[in-house]
């Protein structure tokens, strides 16, 4: 077709790019070159962010991995350096849960009638006292466990005091809850909880959530969990020779409460093989506050009949006692 710039006179090469020319094709194609480039570098930063995220995971990934890999490796390392013996563990939670029922009597092995008792009594030994109901289940021992101590009757029990008057027991009652040197005559003694403390850790799982956690601030928590397991007080406590217990009867009578706690009742003391767990002694004696000073009274009565436990049982062992 003839138009105004385009002749019959005209190359057949020549006039075909001057109707192109004026027909707008040389406009269209240089205005999709545009568009193809801008879908091009779109295309291409959608990659490059595509490929930086991936980078971005992968790194994080990895980083996941070793801190959860040098997580297991320290946790590894604290059981190399004192693992708690887990079923001496269990034996003595199970030798625990088995105090309450009826009282048998008073009575004690032979171990406690040699030469060698003062010997035996040094032994490694874990501690709890609680009240008699908190021995019937798993809960309430775990429960109770938490809040017994090395008190004055275990003081008292290794060290007593010179005499039995009660400035002399205030006075250890005192001791024992300054702590500090007093305390290194009962350095072999370890709280109950100590051990179950380090079993409730060792069954939480605990290495199986460390591999399972997905986020940096899961493994920060179980790694402070870790931090804060008392893996080698259990570890110790685990392989104690003895468990001594002091199990507090119910009050009797209406008479007021102390304001430390403490009541008239019957405590059962009772000693056991912390290897097989056979009893070795029973012992119940009876506690009065009321009969104390109201100087003493008011402050120091539970320590004081707790030291007054202790002498009775080192009596009824044929221990050296004061008057």
């Amino acid at each position: 077709m003839a138009t105004f710039v385009a002749t019959a006179r005209m190359s057949p090469a020549l006039r075909a790019r001057v109707e192109a020319a004026v027909r707008g094709k040389r406009v269209d194609r240089h205005r999709r070159w545009p568009r193809v480039a801008i879908a091009a570098g779109i295309l291409t930063a959608l990659i490059l962010a595509g490929v930086s995220v991936a980078r971005t995971r992968r790194e994080r990934s990895e980083a996941l991995e070793t801190r959860r890999s040098a997580l297991l490796t320290a946790y590894r390392a604290r059981l190399e350096e004192g693992a708690p013996d887990v079923a001496r563990i269990e034996q003595t939670r199970a030798v625990l849960l088995g105090i309450t029922g009826a009282y048998a009597g008073d009575w004690k092995a032979a171990a406690l009638d040699g030469a060698d008792r003062a010997a035996l009594l040094a032994r490694p030994t874990v501690y709890m006292r609680a009240p008699l109901e908190s021995f019937e289940s798993e809960l309430t021992l775990g429960h109770a466990a938490e809040t017994s101590y090395r008190d004055a009757f275990t003081l008292c029990l290794h060290a007593p005091p010179e005499k039995r008057s009660e400035k002399a027991l205030a006075g250890r009652a005192k001791a024992a809850m300054a702590g500090g040197a007093a305390h290194d005559a009962i350095a072999h003694v370890d709280r109950v909880d100590d051990a179950l403390g380090g079993l409730r850790f060792l069954r939480s799982d605990w290495e199986a959530r460390v591999r399972a956690a997905e986020t940096e601030p899961a493994l920060v928590k179980l790694a402070e969990a870790l931090r804060l397991a008392p893996l080698e007080a259990a570890g110790r406590a685990s392989r104690a020779e003895l468990v001594l217990v002091v199990a507090d009867e119910e009050k009797i009578g209406n008479g007021p409460t102390e304001l430390d706690g403490a009541c008239p009742h019957y405590a059962r003391i009772l000693l056991f093989d912390g290897e097989t767990g056979a009893p070795l002694a029973r012992l119940r004696r009876f506690v009065d506050p009321g009969k104390l000073g109201d100087d003493v009274r008011l402050t120091h009565a539970n320590g004081i009949n707790g030291c007054e436990l202790a002498l009775e049982a080192r009596a009824a062992w044929g221990l050296p006692t004061p008057l």
